[in-house]
Order: structure tokens, then sequence, then C-alpha cells
């Protein structure tokens, strides 16, 4: 597949569906997924990002690669603090939003493995921010409005 970063604000406001299934060809999906996110030194990629409308995405932090299929989120904790958030999608552009510190959630692992786990920091800032635009929401939709 030859994969390519979406820019086109209008078709990432649209929420995605649930993936039909997980399956081979998935697998080599996330791999090339993984391979573009690396060329680009992102830290996280949704599907519809290159312009899938299915329910996942993917992570690489700190080593520690996640591939979140129909993830949830079960608990966000009650700390937040604000940072600067970049995307993929939009190059060079930078904005600062507000996220809590603690989630804890749940997805399925491109093995069809159904998972919970704690994310801190800037992993949690991550995945909501990955969530965000499986949801058709920006980090724009989410900028804080006064903070250079």
């Amino acid at each position: 597949m030859d994969l390519k970063i979406i820019k086109d604000t209008s078709f990432l406001k649209k929420k995605c569906i649930k993936i039909p299934k997980i399956d081979d060809n998935f697998r080599i999906l996330i791999k090339e997924m993984f391979q573009l996110m690396g060329q680009h030194k992102g830290y996280g990629l949704a599907a519809n990002q290159v312009g899938l409308m299915e329910r996942f995405f993917i992570i690489n932090h700190q080593g520690r690669k996640y591939v979140c299929v129909d993830p949830k989120i079960l608990a966000i904790g009650k700390q937040v603090y604000t940072a600067s958030e970049g995307c993929l999608s939009y190059p060079g552009e930078y904005v600062f939003v507000e996220r809590p510190m603690d989630i804890k959630v749940e997805f399925t692992t491109e093995l069809n493995i159904k998972r919970s786990a704690r994310f801190h920091d800037y992993t949690a800032r991550v995945f909501l921010h990955e969530i965000d635009h499986l949801d058709g929401i920006t980090m724009h939709d989410r900028e804080i409005a006064g903070i250079a």
C-alpha cells in the first residue's frame, strides 16, 4: 500500500467506524503505518490520517509500540496539564491543549487480544490525541486560546 498522511481537514473531521476484521493484511498495514510514522518522526498515527475510516491507531513512544483497535477510555484522572501538541496532519503547527495526566483505557491489539492499560503523562496525551482523531476531533478543536 502506498500510504500518505492526509492533510484534508474535512476528511479528518469524519468519525471512524469499527474495524471489520483483524487479519494478516491488517498487520501488514500496521507495519507500513509504523514505517510512515517513523519517517515523519511522529509518536502516533490514526487510521483516518492515512485515508482509512476504521477505528484504530498506533503509538510509538519511548520504544514501546501500541496498536489500538476500537479503543475506549475507561477512566480519566482528575489532574490535568496543558502542553503543546503537534500533529502529522498539520506539519509545523503546534497548539496548547489541556489533557488529563492519567487515563485507563481498553483496546484490542493487532493479535486480536483485548487489553486494558493505564497511561500517564505523554503517553496518555498521545493516546487521547489519537482517539480524538477517530472521533473526528483535531488538535485545533481542543486548542486553548490565548496561550503562546
